[in-house]
């Protein structure tokens, strides 16, 4: 009895292992024969490790074959979208390429749309220093700083003056909006914040300008090419008219004679200084006094003579540099060529023969 029962538990075991083996192969043909029937598609993936912000060529890309997956629609089987795009984040080696792994335009990220020779400098306006919010991504704008005056007691270390620190910045961004057509405001801002794409050599100039003065942005012309050199405004030239003369009424000189004889000793100085080279030239042991009606007289007012910037003139001709023209002026010094920048508001080192540059003298 006990044999037919071991004979019956054999044969058992030795039945089912062949139909679980008659099943296998059942189920790896069905499984063979639905590949066969799926579609196959060439999709891109990364041919080598591709750090975060990186341009995308041609060789980091390579394309493999898989089975098309309906509800997979995120792979990319079109080299142009991929090449010449930037990666948002480190692709690595085999991995599928993926539009949202790709900044599809360079301005979606400011630092890759900044030229090389330029830094991003914010600045915070308001609707007055801020022409009224008009201002849009990719205009122009000059900045203008104003600075008041500094005296020490009754001495004038510096008057008031306003001058452009900056020409022809493009504004990249207003707020965090990068593009041109931005959403309307739900309210009027109070305040707003400006990006310009300034100039390596003017960076220092506008952060010290932001620091210790007031800031202005006057928007340019789409069409306007036209730049200036100024050395700046102080308050007695606004008393001067087109025709050169003190812009000072008759009734008024009468009511405040000692007021007005000190501006018009100033302004005075003024036309001569402008006519010369455009800088204030007040001697530092000059005075002028005032006196009040009852003869009583007040404590001498002088100015510091502020010191001026003179320069030499370069004419560019065929072969020149900043930086020859830097060794030419500066006794072989080739890393002086950003004064000669700074002085023409240069926006980078490129220059065209017939250029007049301005040679700060040292």
């Amino acid at each position: 009895m006990k044999n037919i029962t071991k004979k019956l538990f054999v044969y058992s075991l030795i039945l089912a292992i062949i139909a679980a083996g008659m099943l296998y192969f059942y189920l790896k043909s069905v499984e063979q024969g639905s590949s066969r029937d799926a579609e196959k598609i060439k999709i891109l993936v990364a041919a080598k490790d591709i750090p975060a912000r990186t341009k995308i060529s041609k060789d980091m890309i390579k394309e493999i074959e898989i089975t098309k997956d309906d509800e997979d629609v995120s792979f990319i089987q079109k080299s142009e979208e991929v090449v010449d795009k930037y990666s948002k984040e480190a692709i690595y080696k085999d991995e599928r390429f993926n539009p949202n792994m790709l900044l599809m335009e360079i301005k979606e990220e400011l630092s890759l749309s900044l030229g090389s020779g330029f830094r991003a400098i914010t600045i915070m306006v308001n609707l007055e220093s801020g022409v009224a919010d008009l201002i849009k991504p990719s205009d122009f704008v000059d900045v203008i700083v104003y600075l008041p005056e500094i005296k020490d007691s009754q001495q004038l270390i510096r008057p008031d003056i306003a001058k452009v620190v900056l020409e022809k910045a493009e504004v990249v961004a207003v707020d965090q909006n990068l593009y041109r057509e931005s959403p309307e405001r739900k309210e009027e801002p109070k305040a707003f914040y400006i990006t310009l794409a300034v100039p390596v050599g003017e960076v220092e100039k506008v952060v010290l300008a932001q620091n210790i003065g007031t800031l202005k942005l006057a928007l340019r012309p789409v069409e306007g090419k036209g730049e200036y050199d100024s050395e700046g405004i102080i308050w007695p030239e606004l008393l001067i008219d087109s025709k050169k003369q003190p812009a000072v009424p008759q009734e008024d000189k009468a009511q405040n004679a000692d007021s007005y004889k000190l501006a018009e000793e100033l302004v005075k100085r003024t036309q001569v200084a402008i006519e010369e080279n455009n800088s204030i030239k007040v001697e530092p042991s000059e005075t002028v006094k005032t006196t009040e009606p009852t003869k009583t007289t007040e404590p001498q007012v002088t100015t510091q003579k502020p010191q001026s910037q003179t320069y030499k003139y370069h004419t560019v001709v065929k072969g020149d540099t900043l930086m020859s023209i830097a060794r030419k002026y500066y006794n072989n010094d080739a890393s002086k060529y950003k004064l000669i920048m700074s002085a023409n508001n240069l926006p980078d080192t490129n220059i065209k023969i017939g250029m007049k540059l301005k040679i700060p003298v040292q």
